[in-house]
């Protein structure tokens, strides 16, 4: 349909554009199928997290999860020797996506950066919202060991107490006052 939409429209009768120069083989078409069955899974995650009327920071460890597993079964449906060239785009992708969130999936309240201060892994208030939101909370015990899930619960709690404290003391500054 592009190229059909270039040759109608071009500026310059008998000049092709440089569109029409490509004159992509079927080959080629098959890599780009190739890439977007590789791209899908992000497709999708960036779907899940694009809301705009509900919160979606719960849904990150869940998406999260879900691309690194995907990723995993394309490479393994890749024929490295047939496809070297989608091959080595999913070895990219693969290694900068666990770059960015880390091996496998794991709770922590320690934040640990990377190149450019960017956060590795997912955020603990991700988890945090995961754990309380109704949508998510249940599908969080498959994502996390059982330890993992204790210091989640411990470190919300913590928090939660920590807050009440902060407003008791700034309560009580306002009545001195």
């Amino acid at each position: 349909a592009v190229f059909a939409d270039e040759f109608r429209y071009r500026e310059t009768q008998n000049v092709p554009t440089q569109l029409e120069k490509l004159k992509l083989t079927e080959a080629d078409f098959d890599s780009l199928k190739n890439v977007e069955y590789v791209l899908n899974p992000l497709r999708r995650a960036q779907k899940a997290l694009e809301g705009e009327k509900y919160i979606n920071i719960s849904l990150l460890p869940l998406v999260i999860n879900e691309v690194r597993s995907q990723l995993g079964l394309c490479e393994g449906a890749v024929d490295q020797e047939a496809q070297q060239d989608l091959y080595q785009l999913l070895c990219v992708m693969v290694d900068d996506f666990k770059a960015r969130w880390g091996e496998s999936m794991s709770y922590s309240n320690e934040v640990v950066r990377a190149s450019r201060r960017r956060q590795v892994g997912i955020p603990t208030y991700a988890f945090w919202a995961s754990a309380l939101d109704p949508r998510t909370k249940k599908k969080l015990s498959k994502l996390l060991d059982a330890g993992e899930q204790v210091r989640l619960w411990v470190d919300l709690f913590e928090a939660v107490k920590h807050l009440a404290q902060q407003q008791q003391q700034e309560q009580n500054i306002q009545e001195q006052l």
